[in-house]
């Protein structure tokens, strides 16, 4: 039995419906709702607290920032443009300006961190390669990463310190963006909700590039906390239950 606050009785005329409804329709509410998106929504606009840093960038808007801002993606055709799944890696410039990561000259085997803000249950990551416009410079894009997880405040760039660093998985393959295409879906990498505050791709190499290597974007997702359900679960009942007193 539910009560109001001054003790009267709640009764609900469709609570068994509504259970059915809820349980059938909180999959779509979670999409919708877009619980567990931890970086941006797509367009730019961050959700979070996250920071990134890589062992080298290159200048002119080529900076570890772009990994995160959600500037290396577009809504796909036919997309949400509040869903994060639906967003795609945009085709960049000739040289990936503005929207991507890329390393120094020379650093073909560079690593890249992302401090999230707070810890996570981590689901999964979608990362999204370099893709600018021109063919040959795709080759700059990372071919294969290892990821590391940390919960330490401050860990450092040795990953193979295991008193500070666990390696999620094997080495991981990442796509090469596909010539004369303006849009490339992600790879995704699942980390079965491993807790880490800090993650980081140790890139082991690229499509074939002697001087760069680079990424377009990285999107995070964790695993949404039971309290995300039961409010989606309110919500719902919110609209639909009739209350009276007696």
């Amino acid at each position: 039995m539910l009560l109001h606050s001054n003790g009267t009785r709640m009764t609900s005329h469709t609570s068994l419906p509504l259970l059915l409804i809820t349980v059938l329709l909180t999959p779509h509410l979670r999409a919708a709702m877009l619980p567990g998106a931890i970086d941006n929504d797509g367009s730019g606009n961050p959700l979070g607290n996250l920071t990134a840093s890589a062992s080298s960038f290159v200048a002119l808007d080529r900076e570890p920032a772009h990994l995160v801002d959600g500037s290396g993606l577009e809504l796909s055709i036919g997309g949400n443009a509040s869903d994060p799944l639906d967003y795609e890696n945009r085709e960049f410039d000739a040289f990936g300006r503005q929207d991507s990561w890329l390393s120094d000259n020379g650093d073909t085997t560079p690593w890249v961190r992302i401090d999230l803000g707070q810890e996570y249950d981590l689901d999964t990551a979608h990362i999204f390669n370099y893709n600018p416009t021109d063919n040959g410079r795709k080759n700059r894009g990372a071919s294969s990463a290892n990821l590391y997880v940390s919960t330490v405040l401050n860990p450092g760039n040795d990953f193979t310190n295991v008193a500070e660093w666990t390696q999620v998985g094997s080495t991981f393959a990442i796509t090469r963006a596909p010539n004369d295409s303006a849009q490339l879906d992600a790879d995704l990498f699942s980390f079965g909700g491993m807790t880490a505050r800090h993650v980081a791709l140790d890139l082991l190499g690229n499509h074939g590039d002697s001087t760069f290597t680079g990424l377009g974007e990285i999107q995070f997702f964790a695993i949404p906390e039971p309290s995300s359900f039961l409010l989606m679960g309110l919500a719902l009942c919110t609209g639909l239950v009739s209350r009276r007193r007696r």
